[in-house]
């Protein structure tokens, strides 16, 4: 009997985990789906696989032979972006239409090349951080696409199993602020030394903060106490108004994630931002650019949008990038931020950062 084995079965949101399935006939064609559902939004991926000779499929030493990815998860190698995760490469299901990648592919497509570029509110899913996201992940016989799975009539599965993905550890503490026209939430790490600080601005994609304070509470997960400014009625128009060219002049360290596919922000203001700092203060940058990665780089394993309706502006945006690079960057960009973090305020520790669990 097939069944499925998850490492570890919970986990904060930007760990990997580990997929093995076992109990498969020997060379049996198999496809493996993970689902999670955000408020009415459900994002999925899948990948098909041929069992080996004692009817296991370990997906950190085999590659899949088609799907939304097609590469080897090899857990080995963490640091850097050579980490390709089965919950990388998501998809989106809503409303009986098919997305991949937020491309809409309709109730009646037989293929999976994208026809429409679709938005979604994605911003405005639901983040609660102490609440687990559930990933649900079935084991299906053949070799079958994500229409297929989606389909009418819906293919059984031969295993089924779920693990659970937190933003936030549980000995992290939140406390509210409100005071004055400055609002938010303070995560605080356990115990009472001493620890790094850290402001989070998170713009202006959502009035709502905790749809934005997932990074937050990782962050306090990882040892940084983290206050996360509501970006609604709360914040102070000075905040919104600092720039670049401000922060600079305080001999401020300053690390820039540049998507070099954003679709809403110009990558080469970068460019011109560093030629508009003086030559002695441009050693205070760092720049890690990403090509074909889209605007909003979030932290690990979290859904790509390819367009996303913005709830200030009331207009449908396009975000650019593509799904894989994408996801990458996302991985990549968070490793470089929390080494960025240890470097400039606790040093000696920037060589520390592994994302191993701190649930």
């Amino acid at each position: 009997m097939a069944a499925i084995t998850v490492t570890p079965d919970k986990a904060l949101v930007d760990e990997a985990v580990t997929i093995t399935v076992t109990g498969l006939d020997r060379h049996q064609a198999m496809t493996l789906c993970a689902r999670v559902t955000e408020t009415t939004t459900t994002f999925a991926s899948c990948a098909s696989y041929v069992a080996d000779d004692t009817g296991t499929v370990d997906v950190a030493k085999n590659s899949s032979i088609q799907g939304t990815y097609t590469v080897m998860f090899n857990i080995s190698n963490i640091h850097r972006s050579t980490l390709k995760t089965f919950l990388m490469m998501i998809t989106c299901l809503k409303d009986y239409q098919l997305r991949v990648g937020l491309r809409c592919l309709g109730r009646n497509s037989t293929t999976e090349d994208p026809l429409t570029e679709m938005g979604v509110e994605g911003w405005d899913c639901d983040r609660n951080v102490f609440v687990p996201r559930e990933v649900k992940i079935s084991v299906f016989s053949g070799h079958i696409t994500l229409n297929q799975i989606f389909g009418n009539p819906h293919p059984v599965a031969i295993a089924e199993t779920s693990c659970y993905r937190w933003f936030k550890s549980k000995s992290v503490t939140k406390l509210p602020v409100n005071v004055g026209r400055l609002g938010g939430s303070l995560f605080l790490p356990p115990g009472d030394q001493a620890v790094p600080g850290i402001v989070d601005l998170s713009g202006l994609m959502s009035t709502r903060v905790e749809t934005m304070e997932s990074k937050g509470a990782l962050l306090a997960s990882r040892g940084f106490a983290t206050f996360v400014v509501s970006s609604g009625d709360f914040m102070p128009h000075c905040i919104t108004d600092l720039s670049y060219l401000q922060v600079w002049k305080g001999d401020a360290k300053i690390l820039m994630i540049v998507s070099e596919d954003d679709q809403a922000i110009d990558p080469d203001s970068s460019r011109r931002l560093l030629n508009s700092v003086p030559a002695c203060k441009r050693t205070n940058f760092e720049i890690a650019k990403y090509s074909w990665a889209g605007h909003i780089v979030e932290h690990p394993y979290t859904p790509y949008y390819a367009s996303i309706w913005h709830p200030i502006w009331r207009v449908m945006g396009c975000s650019g990038g593509k799904a894989k690079p994408h996801a990458d960057a996302q991985q990549d960009s968070w490793l470089r931020i929390q080494e960025f973090f240890h470097k400039h305020l606790h040093p000696g520790t920037e060589d520390c950062v592994v994302l191993s669990s701190r649930l």
